[in-house]
């Protein structure tokens, strides 16, 4: 109702974020009015962030023939992305094949996908020589705060996994992280943790694809990825503590490698290829073209055990719903 147009288009802009449904009338109101071109287009745009569809015809509806956002969205959270994936790095020559690779398509895949739920500007993704210790904390930080307690908080982590014998706990090996001092430089499970705390998000899914060696030998690095099992319990036993409603999905358990290969999907790591062949349709076992994440678990685990032979065996663990959608169907 401000007269302002800059004010108009911030209130218009919030409201979409925000994304409730009962923000839809007076959105139409506003748009019946005769505000500048400006205002108005931001009124659109805040109508198709939240699931409201421009009906037929020549005149707006009035508020009590507002067609209801249809059910299907409803079960669907709106979804904030944080991709991670590093393939080369500064310091150390522990450089992986597919990891960028692997968090870009995932990354492309879900902004490329076709739902509603996820858009661009609630997306961030690091690759490389990007994914400085600062970035990955500053940005997934600020990514948290901006979370509503409805969303759901999706981050992919494709880089080394590596245990701290001195505090026990599990760092993820940014671009400029030195192994000689890891503590300082490395991204570790308290990091994440409390930026956690910084959202409202009730909803997080975290996918690690992530390596670890104890011998921290190149060529164990190179060819595959894992995460011990102490490690994983520890990681995931403070963030569970930091925020219920976090489920892990992992790309292997106990001391079990993740291997990666052209022979999956011409250049990915196992995990990650099924777990996007999943999310496109594949796992949709009852057909009602929402994938959830029970559905996408079984899928990925199932045929990274067998394409694997037995060698990797994908984890889920946490304090979530089994029956959370994560992907609508096409």
């Amino acid at each position: 109702g401000d007269k302002h147009s800059g004010v108009q288009r911030l209130a218009a802009a919030s409201l979409g974020e925000i994304g409730d449904p009962r923000a839809v009338e007076p959105l139409l109101i506003t748009l019946r009015e005769d505000r500048a071109p400006l205002v108005r287009s931001a009124v659109l745009a805040a109508l198709d962030e939240i699931g409201w569809k421009m009906p037929a015809m020549k005149t707006l509806p009035q508020p009590e023939s507002l067609p209801a956002v249809e059910d299907k969205k409803q079960q669907l959270s709106r979804i904030w992305l944080f991709a991670v994936g590093i393939s080369k790095y500064e310091h150390q020559n522990i450089d992986l094949a597919y990891a960028a690779k692997d968090a870009l398509d995932f990354f492309n895949f879900m902004l490329s996908s076709g739902s509603e739920h996820i858009k661009s500007q609630r997306a961030v993704l690091l690759l490389n020589s990007q994914e400085t210790r600062a970035n990955i904390i500053g940005k997934f930080t600020r990514l948290m705060k901006r979370t509503m307690p409805e969303d759901l908080v999706i981050v992919y982590l494709a880089t080394h996994g590596l245990p701290d014998p001195e505090i026990n706990e599990l760092n993820f090996v940014a671009y400029d992280t030195d192994l000689n001092n890891l503590l300082a430089t490395g991204v570790s499970q308290s990091d994440i943790a409390r930026a956690l705390t910084y959202g409202r998000a009730m909803k997080v899914l975290i996918i690690l694809d992530s390596c670890h060696s104890g011998q921290l030998e190149a060529s164990i690095f190179i060819a595959k990825r894992g995460i011990l099992v102490t490690s994983m319990n520890s990681f995931l036993s403070q963030l569970t503590e930091a925020r219920d409603g976090v489920a892990i999905l992992s790309a292997s358990s106990a001391a079990e490698l993740s291997e990666e290969g052209e022979r999956y999907g011409g250049g990915h790591g196992a995990f990650t290829y099924f777990l996007l062949e999943a999310l496109r349709g594949r796992a949709d076992m009852d057909g009602n073209g929402i994938v959830t994440l029970r559905e996408a678990y079984d899928h990925t685990y199932r045929n990274v055990a067998e394409k694997t032979e037995g060698r990797q065996h994908p984890e889920l663990k946490g304090i979530f719903d089994n029956e959370l959608p994560l992907m609508e169907v096409p």
